[in-house]
C-alpha cells in the first residue's frame, strides 16, 4: 500500500470519525508440528509458531447507506519468511444507492462453490504456506461498482496494484528446493500491473450462478529454473472466462466451476472441478448431519504452476456438522491422482470453546507421492496445526 493511496483512503474515512463503529480486537496463536523427517537436510524447523493480533472495525448507517470496514493483521512468524508481518485485509468504504453500490479500498473476496479447489477465485493473492488450497488470502486494493438487475448483480472491479506471492526459503517447510531469486512479468510491464474483472452473479430458482471475464496478471506464477540454480517466478498476463454454478436440492448440492484461459506465457488452457455433496440429516436419531463429498478435477495447463496438482484428480470426503451453538464441524477428505500414484489427506475440526474463544485443528498428510507429481516436493511435510483465536 503506497503512502499516497493510504492518505486518499484516510481522507475518505474522515467523515465517519465520529460515527457508530463496532470494534472487535483479537489475538490468534497458531502452533504447527511438522513431520520431523524432512525431505531435505537443511529443513530444520519441525515446529512453527505464528501468533498474530488483529483489530476489526465495522461501520454501517442504514439511513445514509454508508458502510465501512477496517481489519489490519499483525503476525509474528519468525519461523517462516513467507507469512507477511503485516496485512491490511480490509480498509474499505462503501455507499449504497437505489440501483447500485460503490466500494473502494482494501478487501478480501471469495468466489466459487467447490470444496477442494477454489478454481474461479482470482482477486486476492494467497498465502500457500499457510494452506495449500488457497483459503488464506491477502487484502487487495479494489475499486468496485455493483449494479443491481433482476435476478442478479453486475460488478466491475478495477485492481490498480498487484501483490506477488511470498516464498518460503529452501531451509523452511512447504518450500521449493531452491530459492526464488527473480520475478518476471510477461505480457505487462513492471509498472503496469493493473487488472479488470467484469462479473455477473445471481440466483435462478434452485441455481446459484456466477460468471466473469478477467484481464490482468495471474496470481499463480509459473516457475522456471535459472542459470543461477534458483527459480524465476513468471507472472503472466491472463485473459480468463469463468463460470461457477451450484444446484440446491433437499438432500444434495451439485457444484461446478470451470475456466478458459489465455496466458501470455503458456498459451490457452481450460480447467474444471465438478461434483456434489449428499446429506444425511439427524444421524443416530440426533441433531448431527453427515454429508458425503465427491469432486472431479481436470486442468490442461502444461506450465509449471501449483495448479498441476489438479491436472487429473479426484476428491472424496465427508463432513460432520454437530448443529450446536458452538458451530462444531469436522471435515476429512483425500485428493487422489487418478493415475493412482499420489494421495494427500486433509482433516479439519473447528468449534467455539466459549463466546470469546474458538479452536481450529488441521492436519495434512502426503501419504504417497510420485516423483513427477507436484506434491512430491512436500512428501515429508506432513503437519498438524492447532489454532486458538480469542476475541477481546
Amino acid at each position: 500500500m503506497t503512502r499516497k493511496s493510504f492518505l486518499v483512503l484516510l481522507l475518505c474515512f474522515s467523515p465517519l470519525a465520529w460515527g457508530q463503529w463496532n470494534f472487535t480486537p483479537g489475538v490468534e496463536l497458531g502452533i504447527r508440528q511438522y513431520n520431523p523427517d524432512a525431505a531435505r537436510e537443511q529443513q530444520e524447523d519441525n515446529v512453527e509458531l505464528d501468533p498474530s493480533v488483529f483489530f476489526e472495525w465495522d461501520y454501517a448507517d442504514q439511513s445514509t447507506g454508508v458502510s465501512a470496514g477496517i481489519l489490519p493483521v499483525v503476525t509474528i512468524a519468525a519461523d517462516n519468511s513467507a507469512i507477511p508481518d503485516f496485512d491490511m485485509r480490509e480498509f474499505y468504504l462503501a455507499k449504497e444507492f437505489e440501483h447500485f453500490q460503490l466500494r473502494v479500498g482494501f478487501n478480501t473476496l471469495f468466489w466459487g462453490v467447490a470444496e477442494s479447489r477454489h478454481l474461479v477465485d482470482i482477486v486476492n493473492q494467497r498465502v500457500l504456506v499457510r494452506n495449500l488450497d488457497g483459503e488464506q488470502k491477502l487484502g487487495e486494493l479494489i475499486f468496485q461498482y455493483d449494479y443491481y438487475i433482476e435476478n442478479g448483480t453486475l460488478s466491475l472491479l478495477y485492481l490498480p496494484y498487484f501483490r506477488p506471492q511470498d516464498y518460503s526459503e529452501p531451509d523452511e517447510r512447504l518450500s521449493l528446493p531452491l530459492e526464488v531469486i527473480r520475478e518476471n512479468y510477461v505480457g505487462q510491464s513492471k509498472q503496469d500491473r493493473e487488472s479488470f474483472v467484469l462479473r455477473y452473479s445471481g440466483v435462478w430458482d434452485n441455481w446459484d450462478i456466477g460468471s466473469y471475464f478477467f484481464h490482468g496478471l495471474d496470481r499463480n506464477p509459473a516457475f522456471e529454473l535459472t542459470d543461477e540454480q534458483g527459480f524465476t517466478a513468471n507472472y503472466s498476463q491472463l485473459d480468463q472466462v469463468a463460470l461457477d454454478v451450484q444446484y440446491t436440492a433437499s438432500r444434495w448440492l451439485g457444484k461446478g466451476e470451470g475456466v478458459y484461459r489465455e496466458h501470455a506465457l503458456g498459451g490457452t488452457s481450460w480447467a474444471y472441478v465438478i461434483g456434489g455433496e449428499y446429506y444425511f440429516y439427524g444421524i443416530f436419531a440426533g441433531a448431527k448431519d453427515l454429508s458425503l463429498l465427491v469432486e472431479l478435477h481436470r486442468d490442461t495447463d502444461a506450465t509449471a504452476r501449483s495448479n498441476q496438482i489438479y491436472r487429473n484428480a479426484s476428491f472424496v470426503g465427508t463432513r460432520l456438522a454437530w448443529n450446536d451453538i458452538d458451530d462444531t464441524s469436522f471435515l476429512a477428505g483425500a485428493l487422489i491422482d487418478n493415475h493412482g500414484d499420489s494421495w494427500a489427506i486433509k482433516a479439519e475440526y473447528e468449534t467455539r470453546l466459549s463466546n470469546q474463544l474458538s479452536l481450529d485443528i488441521e492436519a495434512r498428510l502426503f501419504l504417497k507421492q510420485a516423483e513427477n507429481h507436484p506434491f512430491y516436493l512436500y512428501r515429508d511435510d506432513d503437519f498438524i496445526e492447532v489454532r486458538l483465536m480469542y476475541y477481546l
